[in-house]
């Protein structure tokens, strides 16, 4: 399964939130987030790590650029010659 083919989750008339509650439920939804992460940490490594390794495993970043442009990624560059500032 590519990152492509899974399902965009969309809000349908989500409900109104106070600040209070919309951070709360964020705060929640980040410590959710982070033990899940911890514990399939090891499962999550080999999964990505095997991307790595098995390019047609590997999602093109410019598949959907070209569907919707017909441009090749180097056509898409053109005109980006701008000077970049002294650091």
């Amino acid at each position: 399964m590519n990152l492509s083919s899974l399902p965009s989750l969309l809000f349908v008339d989500p409900p109104e939130l106070s600040d209070q509650t919309a951070s709360e439920i964020l705060d929640f939804l980040y410590q959710l987030s982070t033990a899940f992460e911890n514990h399939y940490a090891d499962q999550l490594r080999r999964y990505y790590q095997s991307l790595e390794t098995d390019p047609s495993q590997q999602q093109n970043l410019f598949d959907n650029i070209h569907q919707k442009t017909d441009q090749s990624p180097h056509d898409m560059l053109e005109g980006f010659d701008d000077e970049l500032p002294p650091f």
